[in-house]
């Protein structure tokens, strides 16, 4: 990953979308032509946020998806757990590097919790 988020980069997202209760993780979206997109992806009792970032870990935009908006999530892959979340709207396709990042409890934590919040 070209982004390296700390424990506390993680807190202050669950403390402005969320509570500090919910699942935060970082993500990205593969892309083979240009640069990826980077999530920090938030799931709370409610929702899904996705809180685009640039390498910086600056904010460019935030997606809101209620679960009840969301047909599916598939949950596939060993190392690198890639997530598709299928809504009504738009397919949204995430890869979570739980191993290469210093925050890896908090990476598997969101994946579990994406594999059964539908």
């Amino acid at each position: 990953m070209k982004l390296r988020l700390s424990d506390e980069d993680m807190k202050m997202s669950k403390e402005k979308y969320a509570d500090l209760t919910a699942a935060a993780g970082f993500a990205e979206e593969p892309k083979f032509i240009g640069l990826a997109n980077y999530y920090v992806v938030i799931l709370d009792e409610e929702k899904i946020t996705l809180v685009q970032t640039d390498l910086g870990f600056n904010e460019k935009g935030t997606t809101i998806i209620p679960l009840t908006k969301v047909n599916s999530i598939k949950v596939s892959g060993t190392l690198i757990k890639k997530v598709v979340i299928d809504t009504h709207r738009k397919k949204y396709k995430l890869q979570f590097k739980a191993m290469a990042i210093p925050n890896r409890a908090e990476q598997k934590n969101i994946v579990e919790k994406l594999a059964v919040a539908v």
